[in-house]
């Protein structure tokens, strides 16, 4: 097993300091140009939503500079707390492969079910000795970190899904799925097209418990069946 130094990664320090200093910055750049717009959106006599627009255009200088700068560092703090509430936390312990997030345990791994880990784009897949998926977790490390991590711990980590080349273009009623199989599939293309990330997650995960694995890819979506 790897140095203890190794065995828990995080997102880059970096990434942190962007956040903090970037969100409340780009926060108030944002507002305050708005702000020096309101004038001439309300000479538009054409454009929606005048009321607003005419009111922050009433309010005089510089309470209406220093009130943009000081609501748009706040805007950009809220922003920057909500993304630090998701970033990733990976742990190799002797037993398992933890995941928490935003400072809470999401899932714990045992090492023995772990089949191959990999990096589809920027989410870390967790595959189980069958085949089938165990996790997906978005992130932002680098993937030499992950490398380096796992396979400095005895882990099985493959540069590229290993099943790869077992995927099926997705179409309604395809035969070989169940019905309910079928029918999560639908469900999940319908909150894809509505951008509903969570509940397409969500659908991602009743298919798991089905041994149907999903990827996707120019949004279609491809399935393989977990051999059991």
């Amino acid at each position: 097993m790897g140095s203890s130094d190794n065995d828990t990664i995080t997102d880059p320090a970096w990434l942190a300091v962007t956040l903090w200093t970037g969100g409340p910055i780009a926060g108030a750049g944002i507002l305050w140009g708005l702000t020096r717009l309101a004038g001439w959106i309300t000479s538009l006599e054409w454009f929606p939503f005048q009321g607003p627009f005419k009111l922050v255009a009433s309010i005089p200088e510089p309470g209406l500079t220093l009130g943009s700068l000081g609501l748009g560092v706040l805007i950009g703090l809220g922003v920057a707390l909500l993304a630090a509430a998701d970033r990733p936390t990976f742990t190799v312990t002797p037993d398992a492969v933890v995941v928490h997030r935003g400072g809470r345990e999401k899932g714990s791994f045992p090492r023995a079910e772990i089949g191959a880990l990999y990096l589809d784009k920027r989410k870390l897949v967790l595959l189980d000795t069958n085949g089938g998926e165990l996790a997906r977790e978005s992130s932002d490390i680098p993937a030499a970190r992950l490398r380096e991590l796992f396979t400095g711990n005895d882990l099985p980590w493959r540069e590229a899904d290993p099943h790869a080349g077992e995927y099926h273009l997705w179409v309604e009623d395809t035969p070989e799925l169940s019905g309910r199989a079928n029918a999560l599939l639908k469900a999940r293309r319908t909150a894809l097209d509505k951008l509903e990330t969570d509940e397409a997650n969500a659908v991602r995960a009743e298919l798991a418990k089905l041994g149907v694995v999903v990827r996707d890819e120019k949004k279609r979506q491809y399935w393989r069946q977990v051999a059991t």
